[in-house]
């Protein structure tokens, strides 16, 4: 017989629709409790107007997600107590400095470290410890993870709560809630052209002043609006972490492993490399005189300190650069000796790659050291200013991520990303916790009272000093000992120094009396207790800048 292939009358069975996530009460309230921190974000933002707020903001967030997530689902709970803790550590330089870059470079630091904290919560990381994964784990966490969560903020709160079988509960104040602030978004906007229109008589329009703050008002429906935004990210993460509690960590076989993104053949690199580390060696050779120069204090025929050192920090900056992308792109896609079963701790990476590694990190940390000796050289000579150190501790940050790569060369067993990323977090928390603009105006004040004069004068046109009027009030404490120690001088640099520093005092005065509390910190309130004792808060005279 003959087999009549016909084809199925039955429709084919749609696949199965991916099923509605079902909201706790838990769920709900976690909803709402984002929806508040979102608004309180936007309360204390800018950073610099409340800084109290903030310190305390990322307290409460750390804290919180921690003791939510962490002791629910109870993995990685030592890794993120950990992160958690240096988060809060740094969020420390809000109360400790008033330099508004590094405090603005602490606050998103965290923000990343928030979701980051909460990505490794729920399991999700393949990873012990950061390592060859983390930046990709990073990016997820901060823009895949909370917006690819089973359930988002808006359906938690504007919805009713679903009892166990899915069937809708009693609880309708969510639905009911969400359909009145609805009407009144569908409202607001021909209630305010009825407004502006009716505004022509007078009378009316200063019945509405008297009634409304309008100003106030709309500064708080733009935190409520803006802040469910935010909550809606923070609810994803937070929602994601929690569902994932059972989440198994992914460790793939290196036996069975693929060579991924290593496709390049050894040879292949090694050629790659060679010829700009020849290049490197003819360069340093040519050049060494110009170099070491730094080293003794002798400056090369027709140059000043000033351009000697840009000099060398612009070269090192492109140099780095260029080693910094070499080694990386080298390590990514290089391919790996095949793995042996009989040896499973023997290192992948090929011996010719690990020697030029090596030759590209020791060539880096020469120009690093020139570049420093240069530095050095300059600030003895013109003092400390905040990009000069920006610029060395740069130079230093990065000295010590080519020490860790040279190092990780010689053993292979080393984590080199959670080496890296020590490094970077111990210079971190160095330039944050430390008053930098503090320390610069004490080093300029004791090489100014030494006789280097050049310490504190301005560098452009103008009657102010750059070094004080940049330190904020960081800088009062300095500047009055240095007003303490110079009265009576009769030296007309010193006394030009100090006219431009009583306009500054009494600036700060001015300033920090103008102040609420909660733009204060500890330098702040200390700064302004000095100031008082000096007598400078109750001179009504402040000249501008």
């Amino acid at each position: 017989m003959y087999e009549i292939n016909c084809p199925d009358p039955r429709p084919e069975e749609a696949p199965a629709a991916r099923p509605a996530y079902q909201y706790r009460l838990s769920d709900i309230i976690l909803a709402w409790v984002c929806w508040l921190a979102g608004f309180m974000l936007c309360v204390i933002i800018p950073i610099g107007k409340c800084l109290w707020g903030a310190f305390a903001f990322e307290v409460v967030l750390f804290v919180g997600a921690l003791v939510l997530v962490g002791l629910r689902n109870r993995v990685c709970i030592v890794r993120a107590a950990v992160q958690a803790a240096v988060s809060i550590l740094l969020s420390c330089a809000f109360l400790l400095t008033t330099n508004q870059a590094i405090i603005v470079c602490v606050f998103l630091f965290t923000v990343v470290s928030w979701f980051y904290m909460v990505f490794v919560l729920s399991g999700s990381s393949v990873e012990r410890f950061p390592g060859d994964s983390f930046v990709r784990e990073a990016a997820v966490s901060v823009f895949a993870t909370p917006i690819h969560a089973p359930g988002n903020i808006f359906m938690a709160i504007f919805s009713n709560r679903r009892s166990e079988d899915g069937q809708p509960g009693k609880a309708r104040f969510g639905k009911v809630f969400g359909l009145v602030l609805l009407g009144f978004a569908v409202a607001m906007i021909p209630t305010i052209i009825v407004g502006v229109l009716l505004s022509y008589d007078k009378g009316f329009s200063d019945l509405l002043g008297k009634m409304f703050d309008l100003k106030a008002i709309g500064k708080v429906i733009h935190r409520v609006s803006v802040g469910l935004a935010i909550a809606a990210l923070l609810f994803g993460a937070l929602l994601t972490s929690l569902t994932k509690s059972m989440a198994e960590r992914r460790a793939a076989d290196p036996a069975e492993a693929g060579n991924g993104t290593h496709i390049l053949p050894v040879v292949a690199a090694c050629a790659a490399l060679f010829p700009v580390l020849f290049l490197y060696v003819v360069f340093f050779v040519s050049q060494w005189s110009y170099y070491m120069s730094a080293f003794t204090g002798v400056l090369p025929d027709g140059l000043t300190y000033a351009n000697y050192a840009r000099e060398g920090f612009f070269q090192l900056c492109t140099v780095v650069g260029i080693n910094a992308a070499l080694a990386v792109l080298a390590s990514i896609f290089t391919r790996r000796r095949a793995y042996d079963p009989e040896r499973p701790d023997r290192d992948r990476v090929h011996p010719a790659l690990r020697v030029a590694l090596t030759i590209l990190s020791l060539f880096t940390l020469v120009l690093i050291a020139t570049a420093l000796s240069k530095m050095i050289l300059y600030v003895d000579t013109y003092g400390l200013t905040q990009k000069r150190v920006y610029s060395t501790w740069l130079m230093l940050l990065l000295a010590a991520a080519f020490i860790a790569v040279l190092v990780k060369q010689a053993w292979h067993k080393m984590n080199l990303v959670c080496t890296l990323l020590c490094v970077f977090l111990v210079f971190f928390l160095a330039i944050s916790l430390v008053n930098v603009d503090s320390l610069i105006v004490n080093y300029n004040v004791d090489a100014c009272l030494d006789g280097n004069v050049r310490t504190m004068e301005s560098n452009k046109a103008g009657d102010s000093s750059d070094v004080l009027y940049d330190a904020g009030a960081s800088g009062v404490l300095p500047a009055l000992r240095f007003m303490e120690e110079t009265a009576g001088s009769d030296d007309p640099a010193i006394l030009d120094i100090r006219v431009k520093t009583e306009k500054y005092l009494q600036k700060q005065a001015a300033t920090l009396s103008g102040q609420s509390f909660w733009e204060k910190n500890f330098v702040s309130l200390k700064a302004e207790h000095a100031l008082r004792d000096a007598a400078y808060m109750d001179r009504n005279q402040v000249p501008d800048k």
